[in-house]
């Protein structure tokens, strides 16, 4: 049934929307698979649109990087600073960036042996050659920098009592750490 109306019209109960660019789902309290989908198909899209460029090897690594992160990782991310993600999730975001730049480097994808699952390059030898970051610490770099901003901010802002809020109707079983949580955390 509907619940609100809206200028006399009802308003429809959905299970999943889009809002500002991001997927919500109505039975997933924090970021939901459905967003991490969205964000990593996005990204793969550009991926692909922008893939000529991008693994043309006359165009300096840095270019190449410069792109990457404009084009790619900007979706990739999109709206991380609230995000709280599970470790899963985390790694599927993690592992989507890192593909990305194997693609960027000529024995990106190659093996240590024939018919040997073993790369040659690690993933952290790929930052390395890169000179990038984790997802995650760029993640967490975006998380501090919007925490520190809503802390800055007056007492009665809606997006900071929201933060800073303890709700006592919690629901029952395993509870996340909220997102304040998991950002002082890696702080500390």
């Amino acid at each position: 049934t509907d619940l609100i109306k809206l200028k006399g019209q009802a308003v429809e109960n959905v299970k999943t929307f889009t809002y500002l660019g991001s997927k919500i789902a109505y039975n997933e309290s924090s970021t939901g698979d459905k967003e991490v989908d969205l964000r990593c198909n996005s990204a793969q899209g550009a991926y692909n649109k922008y893939r000529s460029k991008l693994v043309n090897f006359k165009i300096n690594l840095e270019t190449r990087i410069l792109l990457l992160n404009a084009l790619c990782r900007s979706r990739l991310c999109y709206g991380a600073q609230i995000w709280n993600l599970s470790k899963a999730q985390s790694n599927r975001i993690n592992s989507q960036y890192i593909r990305f730049l194997r693609g960027l480097l000529p024995d990106g994808f190659k093996r240590k042996r024939h018919n040997d699952f073993a790369l040659k390059l690690t993933n952290n030898q790929v930052l390395k050659i890169c000179g990038c970051e984790t997802i995650d610490d760029y993640i967490h770099r975006l998380q501090t920098r919007y925490l520190a901003h809503l802390a800055r901010q007056p007492n009665k802002t809606m997006s900071k009592q929201l933060l800073f809020n303890i709700d006592e109707n919690k629901k029952a079983g395993k509870t996340l750490p909220t997102f304040e949580e998991q950002v002082i955390k890696r702080i500390y």
